[in-house]
This record gives structure tokens, sequence and C-alpha cells, in this order.
């Protein structure tokens, strides 16, 4: 289907009280507004590891492992060009810090 663009963000997330809640909202998100792809590190107050989250499609992974800096998470988001990331940022709670659109190739 030739060259599809694509909209990429970086969300910031402050750190959160309640991962599964959390998960079940990224999952409901994804579904309502077609997002491809998430993938990031999230800060959650009790835990010593980070939550490694993982979403393509419809499937959200979970678990805790890898490294923050800080204790703010960061997730990537890859959508189609007319996503919505703005209304994605503001139900998951993050704010978008970097973004962009993506020639992709077929």
């Amino acid at each position: 289907h030739g060259h599809d663009a694509f909209h990429s963000v970086v969300l910031r997330l402050p750190m959160l009280d309640d991962h599964e809640a959390f998960i079940r909202n990224l999952t409901a998100t994804v579904a309502e507004h077609g997002l491809l792809r998430a993938k990031g590190f999230l800060a959650i107050r009790g835990k010593a590891l980070p939550l490694t989250v993982q979403a393509v499609g419809a499937r959200v992974d979970s678990y805790f492992g890898g490294t923050l800096k800080d204790d703010e998470g960061r997730l990537v988001l890859i959508g189609l060009k007319q996503t919505d990331m703005a209304a994605i940022a503001s139900s998951l709670g993050g704010e978008m810090i970097a973004g962009g659109m993506i020639a992709g190739a077929a």
C-alpha cells in the first residue's frame, strides 16, 4: 500500500499508584483510538523496579523489570497520522514531550 504516515509521540507519566488500573485504561484506550504500538517504562509507587509495558494492537503485556532514570515513566506511542495523540495522552494522564511524523515503507 505504498507509503503510509505514522505519528509517534513520547509521553511523560507521573508515578502511578495502581498499575493494574493503568493497564486496563491503556487497553481500553488502545482499542478506542486504534493505537498501533506502545512501549515504555512506568514508575509504580511501592515497587523497586519499573513496570515495563508493551502493546501491539489489542495485545498489552507488562512485567516488572528494567530501569528508570527518575520517578517519571515514559511511554512511546505509535499510531496512524490521524490518531488523536492528545486525546490518548489525556486519557492516560500523561504529557506529550516529543513527537512527530514518521514516513513508513510498505
